[in-house]
């Protein structure tokens, strides 16, 4: 995800993405910084079936 934007997790939680700047969703689950990506699916192993596709 490519800033500007403010992302809302379901519980409300809001992380800024700023301008010029990039972050990663998580899609494994595992993350202990989600929505944040911290990279958790490298050491589980995580293969995703699909690409997510850009918006």
């Amino acid at each position: 995800v490519e800033g500007p934007i403010t992302l809302q997790d379901d519980e409300g939680n809001e992380y800024e993405v700023r301008e010029g700047k990039a972050t990663w969703l998580c899609r494994c689950g595992r993350s202990s910084n989600k929505p944040l990506c911290d990279g958790t699916h490298n050491r589980i192993e995580f293969v995703a079936e699909e690409r997510a596709g850009a918006a």
